[in-house]
């Protein structure tokens, strides 16, 4: 699968528009358009192989952009931009196909990484969402999802596996930032994806799967 790295970012506001522009084009993103209105969006002839960030405040906005740009290009990848932690609206826009939900107080660096695993073709929601979708029936199942299955230690990233490798010894957020030189806010993002892709729901359910899993001589804290 070809790796998407082109953003086209909806806001009507024009700073965070463009401050979001700057934050991905540091980190070599490429950015193919930037507007205010999601008319604008809709007329410009969008390609499928991209990733359209949409920042709208929580209610049927949201979900009529996601259910609007669905229609438009089904194979893109729809990331939502909210100000409030909504998780009705959250739900909702997950249940459309939405690729992505992320909190625009995130730090950038935690909001770039949450990016990266989009590109990379992860989908990302906010902690605590995922018991709500799992008792909501879905109204749109988005084509080629991968079934779930067991899973094993090839599924993480190396920088997950040494976060997962601190989780083992009961390391903190603090201390695992500092050992791999990073802001807690980005072990947070990493944290998410590795419950995600491991299917549990806490440190210590990630830390059991790891030992069993033959991971145990990693760092400690110090």
């Amino acid at each position: 699968m070809t790796m998407i790295t082109d953003f086209w970012l909806f806001s009507a506001d024009d700073i965070f528009r463009a401050g979001l522009a700057r934050a991905l084009e540091a980190e070599g993103f490429g950015v193919a358009g930037k507007y205010a209105s999601l008319c604008e969006i809709e007329n410009s002839g969008l390609p499928n192989d991209i990733i359209v960030l949409v920042d709208l405040p929580a209610g049927d906005s949201q979900l009529e952009a996601v259910t609007a740009l669905r229609q438009r290009v089904s194979s893109a990848r729809v990331v939502v931009l909210s100000g409030e932690f909504a998780p009705g609206s959250m739900a909702e826009c997950f249940n459309r196909a939405a690729d992505g939900y992320l909190l625009r107080t995130l730090e950038p660096s935690a909001l770039v990484a949450a990016l990266r695993l989009i590109v990379q073709g992860e989908n990302f929601l906010p902690s605590g969402l995922g018991n709500k979708l799992a008792a909501t029936k879905p109204r749109r199942t988005r084509p080629n999802l991968r079934p779930e299955r067991d899973a094993t230690m090839a599924d993480l990233s190396p920088r997950q596996k040494e976060v997962l490798s601190h989780l083992v010894h009961g390391n903190p957020n603090k201390v695992i930032a500092s050992a791999l030189d990073m802001r807690e806010s980005t072990v947070k993002v990493h944290l998410h994806a590795i419950f995600r892709k491991l299917h549990v729901h806490s440190r210590t359910q990630a830390a059991n799967w790891a030992t069993a899993h033959g991971m145990g001589g990693g760092p400690e804290s110090s």
